[in-house]
């Protein structure tokens, strides 16, 4: 799911991609009528697709319990929205489908920015398993939807869903770059590993981060716990003293999915660059080795106060000027460095 900025820079594109080809579609949804048997079918399809999002998340760290807090979240928000429309499960043909479930989570009273997944991309996966589930109970003849959802429909919506998201996440690339001096830093990072023949991974940035001159990531982590930015710091350093990483392959930074995250962090605040705020919340916020561990060892709790920190101290933080926009470019695949 794509927040209001990425949505408005998408949006003529995803009019074109997803326009009148998907209102047939929708409009025979409006127009069927389901009884019981139908809805309850409908509902468990939802249910699955929604289960198979959320199983995922586990992999930022959170428990079973939280886990099925969110489950149960989401459950009632899209089966809720499902009883009053039953085409906003399919409804992908225009900038307000594109920002539906963003705006009727916040109407519900969910705080967004410190939601304990990140909720763009539990929602677009949510929104990817929908129509494979339909699908598969569409094909089912002895299931209750059985012909009554065109499975070829179904195929298509698929296919264009995963193709406004693709070119929407490029879209956000090009207009989220990376503000100065945090930019500088980070190359220098990336130098340094390109120079001493070894991988670039997430300790290289998160200490990049830690080590520059009024740090925030160091303040943030601090405000947290006092005393905890020394404490990852450290093993962070003795990490990297003793860890075999591989050897060193260049990158774009577009490619890694922490500033991609970051990018959907700064776009959540309207803002026109990555500070060093949003850049930690899509550290924290992205699956890797690094983020699993830091979660393991503070909890979730903490972690959810670190972001929560990070996006204070970013807020009144001076931003500098935007520096270089990075050039349209394809992206590369993604990699969990």
């Amino acid at each position: 799911m794509l927040d209001p900025v990425t949505a408005k820079v998408a949006s003529s594109i995803a009019g074109r991609l997803t326009g009148p080809a998907l209102k047939p579609l929708g409009s025979k949804l409006r127009d069927f009528s389901m009884g019981p048997q139908e809805q309850a079918a409908t509902e468990r399809t939802i249910r699955t697709a929604i289960g198979r999002a959320v199983d995922e998340a586990r992999d930022q760290g959170l428990d079973r319990d939280m886990v099925n807090h969110v489950l149960l979240m989401f459950e009632r928000l899209f089966i809720g929205h499902y009883h009053n429309d039953a085409s906003v499960i399919t409804k992908m043909d225009d900038e307000a489908a594109l920002l539906y479930w963003r705006q009727a989570a916040e109407a519900a009273g969910w705080d967004i920015a410190t939601f304990p997944l990140h909720f763009p991309q539990v929602v677009g996966r949510i929104l990817s398993y929908l129509p494979m589930e339909l699908r598969a109970e569409a094909s089912n003849s002895e299931s209750p939807l059985f012909n009554r959802i065109t499975v070829t429909a179904l195929t298509d919506l698929e296919s264009r869903l995963s193709e406004v998201l693709k070119i929407s996440s490029m879209a956000l690339s090009c207009v989220i770059p990376i503000a100065e001096p945090l930019h500088r830093t980070l190359n220098g990072a990336r130098q340094t590993a390109r120079t001493t023949g070894r991988a670039f991974v997430t300790p290289h940035m998160l200490l990049a981060l830690l080590q520059q001159r009024d740090s925030l990531t160091r303040d943030a982590l601090d405000y947290t716990r006092q005393g905890l930015a020394r404490e990852i710091y450290e093993s962070l350093t003795a990490y990297l003293a003793n860890a075999s990483l591989g050897r060193f392959a260049d990158f774009d930074w577009r490619e890694r999915d922490d500033v991609r995250a970051a990018q959907v962090a700064a776009a959540r605040k309207g803002s026109l660059v990555i500070t060093e705020g949003y850049l930690l919340v899509g550290i924290l916020e992205t699956p890797s080795n690094t983020q699993r561990q830091l979660v393991a060892w503070l909890g979730p709790k903490l972690i959810n106060n670190a972001k929560k920190s990070a996006l204070v101290l970013n807020s009144s933080a001076r931003v500098s000027t935007p520096g270089v926009v990075f050039p349209p470019a394809v992206l590369g695949p993604d990699r969990d460095r």
